[in-house]
């Protein structure tokens, strides 16, 4: 029987929530990617962006050298290690004779840091390579990148006081949920950018004080309340009545609709919810307004098409923000997804997709994200 050995391979720099300098990566192995090249793994980084991506000894030694060269620095530079030097296998300083500081930070062990180019503001692709032993040794390695420019989505929020019952949730603390969001939308080089005043809002007649009620129609009524035009138009409230985070107003649903989205800053229970969860509904619910379905285009139980495997738990469209181990067909080896948790749920992951695969509908997220900016989807 053959076997394949796999000497090194590329992962997330960081475990835990999302870091927009540690991106996720699309290692759905050798399939294609829309517009760019078939070489493995792939990740995306933003024009003047820096990410890193963490090489992983799985079949090689830390005494063994590995090298790394860009096809096209032009593209994608790698800005460290330094040309001609190899990955060390423990954290460095860029000058060892310095303390730690934004201009001599921590280069952690066996990563390579990269900057997207700014060729003419164009979506382009390279490829990173992974050399054993010298510089132009053999190739035990490859990783796709793409480099975007940057789109920047502009953005209103509202605050939503229903039956006089408003949202628990600061300007400063809706800033830090926004800045969230981009963390994980730097994958896709897209950025939310909101106006500078949040809109304070009323809306009467809900069946409760400060929830809403979607069995009743009730969102319909916030999605339509006040929204600025050529904008993406976000409401916070307090709760949903049942244990939705989020919805989007995606024409998808409602040709007629206005374009935007709603969002609880609680659990039904009144435990709030955190910065990072609250970044990543901000995230998935922008990416229905922008055109993109559940993983795998599931939707929601009892249909029983929600995929409960380990790359739709990583996914940033998973039907849920956290994932329950107790759902059929999942185990515990299948939810380790490596977000981290919120009490006693583990969190989904924030990975948007690159590639384009048969067997997933509505794959290769980014291009979908970015083509939905584009056509300013989110405008109502």
């Amino acid at each position: 029987m053959a076997h394949r050995v796999v000497p090194v391979r590329f992962a997330r720099a960081v475990a835990g929530v999302a870091d927009a300098e540690a991106i996720d990566i699309d290692d759905h192995g050798y399939t294609a990617c829309l517009g760019g090249p078939t070489v493995g793994p792939s990740v995306g980084v933003g024009s003047g962006s820096l990410i890193r991506v963490k090489v992983m000894r799985d079949q090689i030694g830390d005494d063994v050298d590995l090298f790394v060269t860009i096809a096209d620095p032009s593209v994608v530079a790698i800005e460290f290690p330094p040309a001609g030097t190899p990955l060390n296998a423990q954290d460095i300083l860029v000058d060892i004779d310095q303390p730690a500081s934004d201009t001599n930070r921590t280069r952690q062990a066996d990563c390579v840091f990269l900057r997207g180019g700014a060729t003419l503001g164009l979506s382009l692709s390279t490829v990173l390579s992974v050399h054993a032993e010298t510089i132009d040794g053999p190739v035990i390695g490859r990783l796709a990148v793409f480099q975007d420019p940057i789109i920047d989505i502009p953005m209103q929020l509202h605050r939503v006081s229903i039956n006089g019952v408003a949202p628990r949730v600061s300007d400063s603390v809706a800033a830090d949920i926004v800045a969230e969001a981009n963390r994980i939308l730097a994958q896709a080089s897209v950025r939310l950018a909101p106006l500078s005043t949040i809109i304070p809002e009323t809306v009467s007649g809900f069946a409760q004080a400060g929830r809403v009620n979607t069995a009743r129609g009730e969102q319909f009524t916030v999605f339509n309340t006040n929204p600025k035009p050529d904008v993406l138009n976000v409401y916070f409230f307090k709760s949903f009545s049942n244990n939705t985070l989020g919805m989007a107003n995606a024409p998808r649903f409602n040709p007629s609709a206005r374009t935007g989205f709603i969002f609880a800053t609680e659990f039904p229970n009144g435990n709030g919810m955190d910065v990072p969860l609250s970044g990543h509904v901000m995230a998935h619910e922008l990416g229905h307004v922008l055109g993109l379905e559940h993983y795998g285009n599931g939707q929601q139980a009892p249909t029983d098409t929600v995929r409960q495997d380990i790359w739709a738990h990583r996914s940033l469209m998973h039907n849920f923000a956290l994932i329950e181990p107790n759902i059929p067909r999942s185990s515990s080896g299948r939810v380790q997804v490596g977000y981290g948790s919120l009490g006693r749920d583990l969190r989904a992951g924030s990975l948007i997709g690159t590639k384009v695969r048969a067997a997933i509908p509505l794959s290769g997220e980014i291009g979908r994200m970015r083509a939905g900016a584009l056509l300013q989807l989110f405008k109502p």
